[in-house]
């Protein structure tokens, strides 16, 4: 016996790059065996990750789950329809402005026709029959109104573009589900058997692609150096065109990966060989020489995602696992799972929306980072750990210092418990300048070596009310000859640590109030038939 019961979305997982969709129905059944039939199933649909699962007042039996494409000879009149009815309202709303804008245009026109007349406007005010404020109070209100039509057709023009733009792609999404590649959806019929009557609740869950979430993070510090807190909020911005709607769903967002999961990944062999010199061109020639294919990297297989307790294509109701009762932070490895408060609605056409799935407060250290040889300006830089209960995926952060603004940057992935670092904008406080002081060049003729001292000195202030740690960098030049030779001559104070690459770095601690002077000098000295260059980056 076949049944075809009302469903609806019950739940949606998301994850980055795909859903997992949960459809229920509630079914009567008389005793026998039964083909209950989900029709209207997206064509994303991976046929692979369908399972279903069921429970009722009596034992009942999942006998399997088949699979297939049914096509239309038209396309589904419920979503040309509410497509149609989409299309109809913005038609109605951009004639609504071409009229308002027909009225502002004539209001204009009447506003320019006194705005003419107004040399007999100056006839009655030399004859007495009009005053200077009277004057004064009509280029007012000529003024006003011009100003305030002008604004208004702005607004109407501004207005008209954006419904166009909406219009336009509605009439492209109409034209693609009229199109013979959108007749057609997915179907699944679940194999059923029991052997008393009863009332079931029937669940198909499937994965599908066209969906997937990005994460979107605000981080405000607040406090001031030494008592300060950044307060992390996470949002998700979700969106889908897998072509079914999700309308009040339960709505899951998980930080898992499983497109990472999936595949081993697998190292080719690196083989290095004797330098052979290409061979040398031949111009003119009839008929180039064909390039060698690359090799192809072999297609990935294609693995189903298990979902959830769903074992098997068989699956005896009574073995049903019921779900944990608060997902919001059920941990999977090192992923979690938040579950969006309330229903959701989250449209097949691709437009994103945010929505808030977790906040968290975290103790920062910070200190600051001055390169003066580039910029005067003094960076913030703060250090944190995760502590939150789940990893931060990689994705754009807007910063906030207090209510101000102060730049986005992009956030690498971060598990539980690793390390942010990150600069957090300009601190205008501190002030730092760098200056040449010294550049001699040795001109006794009797070496045959030529010397070059360069002497530096760079101020920093303080005008924050605490201490402050700051690392400063500067640089030495890397010679690239073995006959040019670099070295530091002087240091005040001496440089917390020199890199191979003559990066020169302090750690300096300077007080609320404290001006701070380093000195370094560093000495170039070459052949004097040498001609060195680059220097002049000093």
């Amino acid at each position: 016996m076949e049944l075809e019961p009302n469903t609806e979305i019950k739940s949606v997982t998301i994850y980055p790059d795909r859903a997992v969709i949960t459809i229920q129905a509630t079914i009567s059944m008389v005793a026998g065996t039964h083909r209950v039939i989900f029709d209207e199933l997206p064509l994303v649909l991976d046929q692979d990750s369908v399972r279903a699962r069921g429970q009722g007042e009596m034992s009942i039996r999942l006998l399997g789950v088949d699979v297939s494409t049914i096509y239309y000879e038209e396309t589904p009149a419920e979503d040309v329809g509410l497509l149609l009815d989409q299309i109809h309202a913005i038609e109605d709303s951009m004639k609504e402005l071409d009229d308002e804008s027909e009225s502002h245009l004539a209001h204009s026109e009447y506003i320019s026709g006194l705005r003419r007349a107004a040399d007999r406007f100056a006839q009655g005010l030399s004859r007495g029959k009009s005053t200077v404020e009277n004057q004064i109070e009509l280029t007012n209100f000529l003024y006003e109104q011009d100003r305030e039509t002008k604004a208004a057709l702005r607004k109407i023009i501004f207005d008209r573009r954006e419904l166009k733009a909406k219009l336009t792609k509605l009439r492209q999404e109409l034209k693609e589900k009229q199109s013979s590649s959108r007749k057609k959806r997915m179907r699944a019929v679940v194999g059923l058997e029991t052997d008393i009557g009863g009332e079931a609740a029937l669940e198909l869950t499937y994965l599908v692609s066209k969906a997937g979430w990005k994460p979107l993070y605000d981080l405000r510090l607040t406090g001031e150096a030494g008592r300060s807190l950044v307060e992390l909020t996470a949002f998700a911005e979700i969106s889908q065109e897998t072509g079914q709607e999700w309308k009040n769903v339960e709505l899951y967002v998980s930080t898992a990966r499983p497109a990472i999961a999936q595949r081993k990944p697998e190292l080719d062999p690196w083989y290095i060989d004797v330098y052979t010199p290409p061979s040398p061109r031949v111009y003119g020639a009839s008929h180039a020489m064909p390039r060698p294919a690359a090799a192809a990297e072999p297609a990935p297989k294609s693995q189903a995602m298990r979902l959830g307790s769903l074992e098997d294509d068989l699956i005896l109701a009574e073995m049903v696992v019921a779900e944990v009762a608060s997902r919001e932070s059920a941990a999977v490895g090192s992923s979690v799972t938040f579950k969006i408060k309330g229903q959701a609605d989250i449209p097949s056409d691709g437009s994103t929306h945010k929505k808030v799935i977790a906040t968290h407060q975290l103790d920062p250290e910070i200190d600051y980072l001055a390169v003066p040889k580039h910029t005067s300006a003094v960076f913030r830089r703060i250090l944190m750990i995760n502590e939150s209960p789940a990893p931060l995926l990689a994705g754009k952060s807007n910063l906030f210092a207090h209510d101000e603004f102060i730049g986005s940057t992009d956030l690498d992935y971060v598990p539980i418990g690793g390390e942010v670092e990150m600069l957090f904008g300009v601190e205008e406080r501190i002030r730092i300048e760098r200056e040449l002081i010294k550049r001699d060049v040795d001109k006794a003729r009797l070496r045959d070596k030529r010397q070059i001292r360069f002497g530096f000195e760079i101020e920093i202030e303080n005008l924050m009310p605490d201490e402050v740690n700051v690392e400063l960098q500067d640089q030495l030049p890397v010679s690239r000859h073995e006959d040019i030779k670099v070295r530091l001559e002087k240091g005040d104070p001496e440089p917390s640590e020199i890199s191979e690459l003559n990066i020169i770095e302090w750690k300096l601690l300077v007080n609320s109030g404290e001006t701070q002077n380093i000195e370094f000098a560093y000495l170039v000295e070459h052949p004097r038939n040498i001609r060195v260059s680059g220097l002049e980056m000093a």
